[in-house]
């Protein structure tokens, strides 16, 4: 049997590198896809799928900015959190982030088609994203103690219980949002984009036809390096300001 503390170091593992863990499973997704023998993508499906993942982001996004600074971020190198999150989504679920990105994974694996890979995503997903929660409990336990362990005696960790509703605390925060969620949305529509992409490719049709997919992403694009030089600037006038 697998110690919980053998889980815990390997969940602080997954924790610095999550971003890059779905990279591989991304190509899987695009090669069941291109052998699959279905020969066009159904634009009803095609748009469910992209509602399911625009559904975890929205979590995300309502997450992200109903949160205390330093928390419910995208950093990578430890655990990092100033306060516990206990109003909005995290009154109902003590981890909405994971949820959020389930559905984003989801999105992506069922348009693929395939129920293999789709069992086989969402075994994965929750292969990586156990250990994870293990290990954000255990820092949050030993970091904030009983007032942690209080907390998680009464909201669940991924079921939400929606009796449990506490409005937020904090008025929401836009500008933390279009820092943290600008990569959400980009990785999105670059999916879902490149899938319309070997949808054309299949069909021997022309790879730059002007369609929705396509200024959605070019649109995502944009947004994201705008708000990469909105940082950039903001870092160099902290900078010279010192």
């Amino acid at each position: 049997m697998i110690k919980k503390s053998m889980l815990i170091s390997l969940g602080n593992l997954f924790f610095r590198y999550r971003s890059y863990i779905p990279i591989p499973i991304i190509f899987l997704a695009f090669y069941f896809y291109y052998i699959s023998p279905i020969n066009k993508i159904n634009p009803s499906i095609f748009n469910y799928c992209l509602s399911i993942s625009l559904t975890g982001l929205l979590i995300r996004v309502l997450v992200v900015g109903y949160s205390f600074d330093k928390t419910s971020g995208r950093n990578t190198k430890s655990q990092l959190a100033s306060k516990i999150n206990k109003t909005g989504i995290y009154s109902l679920i003590r981890h909405p982030l994971y949820i959020g990105n389930f559905l984003i994974w989801l999105g992506a694996s069922l348009i693929t088609n395939n129920l293999y890979f789709v069992l086989f995503s969402i075994f994965f997903y929750w292969l990586i994203y156990i250990p994870i929660i293990l290990a954000e409990e255990d820092y949050l336990i030993k970091k904030f103690k009983n007032e942690y362990k209080l907390y998680s005696l009464n909201v669940p960790v991924i079921i939400p219980n929606f009796k449990k509703w506490i409005k937020p605390e904090l008025n929401f925060n836009l500008r933390k949002v279009l820092l943290n969620e600008k990569n959400g949305l980009l990785g999105i529509f670059t999916i879902f984009y490149f899938f319309k992409v070997l949808d054309l490719y299949k069909k021997n049709e022309s790879l730059f036809q002007l369609n929705k997919i396509l200024l959605l992403f070019v649109f995502s694009l944009l947004f994201y390096f705008l708000i990469k030089i909105y940082q950039k600037i903001n870092k160099y006038h902290l900078d010279t300001s010192d």
